[in-house]
């Protein structure tokens, strides 16, 4: 049988999930916010933009310029772009997860499990790491840990529609048999 790193990545981030949240009096009104009223886009827009911020300028634009890149026909250059804003700033979760969500458009799943975990490390309520880390284990074909990773997602903004809507699928799944 072959060595199954994938997996062992995916249980690498599943343990992550238990990561305590950062202590940010913003992040922290927000997601009440978001708990309160689940459908409230403005609340999810803020969470985003507060992610996407930094206090060095030049982060911020060399995180611009790496997401246009994203669809460019150069999105090697994005991800080396993304290497340098870790090296630089490695506590800034949102340059993690950018890195992750180009890795698996370029299906290095590892690699973007890598991130996805470094990402739930600095920022444990990341919906977006975790909603992609669903989408791996879907792909891979590890049912239980997506519905276990989705329904993290949903924990911490309950008003995501279509990872409520995979968790059900999931859930109505039958399962599955040994031969």
């Amino acid at each position: 049988m072959p060595f199954d790193v994938t997996g062992l990545k995916i249980e690498r981030v599943l343990q992550v999930l238990e990561t305590p949240a950062p202590a940010d009096p913003l992040l922290a009104a927000l997601f009440s916010s978001l708990e309160r009223d689940p459908e409230n886009a403005e609340t999810e827009a803020k969470i985003w933009q507060v992610w996407s911020s930094h206090a060095d300028a030049d982060a911020e634009k060399r995180m611009q310029r790496s997401l246009e890149l994203f669809g460019s026909d150069e999105p090697t250059k994005g991800l080396a772009m993304l290497d340098q804003l870790i090296e630089t700033w490695p506590d800034w979760a949102e340059a993690w997860n950018k890195r992750a969500t180009l890795k698996f458009m370029v299906e290095d799943f590892d690699g973007s499990l890598d991130d996805i975990a470094e990402t739930l490390v600095l920022e444990s309520r990341h919906f977006g790491a975790l909603s992609g880390c669903g989408q791996i284990c879907l792909h891979v074909g590890d049912f239980g840990a997506a519905e276990r990773v989705f329904a993290a997602a949903l924990a911490v903004h309950p008003g995501l529609r279509s990872i409520a809507e995979a968790v059900e699928a999931l859930r109505r799944r039958p399962p599955d048999v040994l031969n």
